[in-house]
């Protein structure tokens, strides 16, 4: 625990927090300010991007800091190519595959570039948790979410447009990061060679990463064919919660990892942490309860509107799933440490299969409810399977000499 309390760990912890509060409060504002329309337009364009974004991260992230599989520049350059690969599937997906109307192309084309212009970012980021300089994470992080924040109330206000604040704010990003990595971007080396190699070595855990974000973003393609955009936005609205918690428990996973990867022939530390996980989630499962039978009804129009009263039971439940999934985000730590990627890939395989089949069925008979409902099987398979394989990693390890 004291490991956590470190103080280069507070600024990150608190960096991500409010970044993970910023995806969450621009949802908040939108529905505010702006129309429902915006509102599932914006969350649409995230669950397009989202997964795109994670299939061609390749996994760098979990390279960087578990392996040294490569330099600073090689990542940085592979993950800048990518990003314009990511941004023409994505456009093509919007125009060809979708029913989002023309009007809001260059709102959701913006939407997109910012969220590829963050995951720049990533690759610093890695660098800084492997060096152990966590603070910068965090003081990057509220830098931009502030700047986010404060672009789209302006533009709301004073233009009643929320494309321009995407613009400023994507641009803003681009130039800082093209400044910050401009020498490495011009290294001269056969960055096409390494590139690949990486996409390589990266793979498993890319794809591992893109089943996962499916899993939330499945039941948004359904609502979006079976019921209206503003379904879309309705119900990602309720998974902002999740996200809030989701950013979290993934500060804490990337803290902890490069620890467990020391120690990761340790029985009696493996045990002692998975001891620890377990007991955490069943202490947050009963606070939930607590808070669902006693002020729910109070904070639910102070986050939402009036509005969101009659979806009590759905928050409720996205609340309990989300538990279930901060656990095993931190199970994750035992099986990436354990360089056990393909079991993951096995996992989300079978839960996106899960989820898909759930709404195909639950979304057309109950729209939103039906969305929820597939949320809370994805989550309890999810965690069944990876504690499961946690279990098996911890009682297969010896006591490192």
């Amino acid at each position: 625990m004291k490991n956590i309390l470190k103080n280069n760990f507070l600024p990150y912890l608190f960096g991500n927090i409010i970044f993970g509060f910023t995806q969450w409060l621009i949802i908040i504002l939108i529905l505010k300010l702006g129309t429902k329309t915006e509102l599932g337009t914006y969350t649409y364009g995230i669950a397009i991007i989202s997964p795109l974004i994670l299939f061609l991260s390749f996994g760098f992230n979990t390279l960087i800091v578990t392996s040294n599989a490569s330099e600073k520049s090689s990542y940085i350059k592979a993950r800048w190519m990518v990003s314009i690969i990511v941004m023409c599937i994505y456009m093509f997906i919007i125009i060809f595959l979708t029913g989002i109307n023309v009007n809001k192309y260059l709102l959701i084309f913006f939407i997109g570039l910012s969220k590829m212009v963050e995951n720049l970012y990533d690759i610093d980021y890695a660098f800084y948790i492997k060096n152990k300089k966590h603070e910068y994470v965090g003081y990057y992080k509220i830098a931009f979410s502030f700047v986010q924040i404060a672009l789209i109330l302006v533009c709301f206000i004073i233009f009643q447009n929320l494309t321009i604040s995407f613009i400023i704010y994507s641009a803003i990003l681009f130039i800082v990061n093209f400044i910050k990595n401009r020498k490495k971007l011009f290294e001269k080396e056969a960055f096409l060679i390494r590139s690949f190699k990486l996409y390589a070595i990266g793979l498993p855990i890319s794809v591992t990463l893109f089943l996962s974000s499916l899993n939330t973003n499945i039941p948004k393609y359904f609502l979006e064919t079976s019921s209206d955009i503003i379904a879309v936005g309705i119900f990602s609205s309720f998974l902002t919660i999740y996200s809030a918690g989701n950013t979290f428990f993934f500060s804490i996973y990337n803290f902890i990892l490069p620890k467990v990867v020391k120690m990761k022939y340790n029985k009696f530390y493996l045990k002692l942490l998975f001891i620890k996980i377990i007991g955490a989630g069943m202490l947050i499962i009963c606070f939930v309860q607590i808070i669902n039978m006693t002020v729910l009804d109070s904070i639910i129009p102070v986050i939402f509107n009036e509005d969101f009263i009659k979806y009590k039971k759905e928050i409720c439940l996205v609340l309990l799933s989300s538990v279930l999934i901060y656990i095993s985000i931190l199970m994750d730590l035992f099986i990436n440490s354990h360089n056990k990627y393909k079991y993951n890939t096995y996992i989300q395989i079978f839960s996106v299969l899960i989820v898909a089949f759930g709404s195909s069925i639950l979304i057309n008979r109950f729209e939103v409810f039906g969305a929820v409902l597939t949320f809370s099987i994805f989550s309890i398979s999810v965690f069944i399977l990876k504690t499961l394989l946690s279990i098996k990693l911890i009682k297969g390890v010896n006591y490192e000499v």
